[in-house]
């Protein structure tokens, strides 16, 4: 599971260092493969839960979840290119994506244990 953000973080050191369509296509090529990775860990937890706790996850990941992240992500998006010059705004969400890919590592490295149990 690790392997996506450290991926992610990745591309976007190399987008801050140069920008451009070979660099955004790199990132976004690399996202979608290690992408199945992490979803397959999401599928693996999935699977080893409890049927009946099953639906309750799905519905909370899927209802609740996913669209959060769309709105923060998007949120964010929007106050970068409003308060920040066009100039700097680039620089700025390769930042994040650096900043928010060194916090989904953490994340995962501290739920390690309680996932490998899960998933066992």
């Amino acid at each position: 599971m690790v392997i996506h953000p450290i991926i992610t973080m990745a591309n976007g050191a190399l987008l801050i260092y140069k920008f451009g369509f070979m660099t955004a296509g790199s990132l976004k090529i690399c996202f979608e493969m290690t992408n199945g990775l992490f979803l397959n860990a999401y599928h693996c937890t999935y699977y080893s839960m409890q049927e009946e706790d099953r639906k309750d996850f799905k519905e909370f990941m899927d209802g609740i979840m996913k669209p959060i992240g769309i709105l923060l992500s998007t949120g964010l998006l929007f106050l970068i290119y409003k308060f920040i010059p066009h100039a700097n705004a680039i620089n700025t969400v390769n930042g994040a994506i650096i900043v928010f890919s060194i916090l989904m590592i953490g994340l995962l490295m501290r739920a390690k244990k309680e996932y490998t149990k899960l998933c066992l």
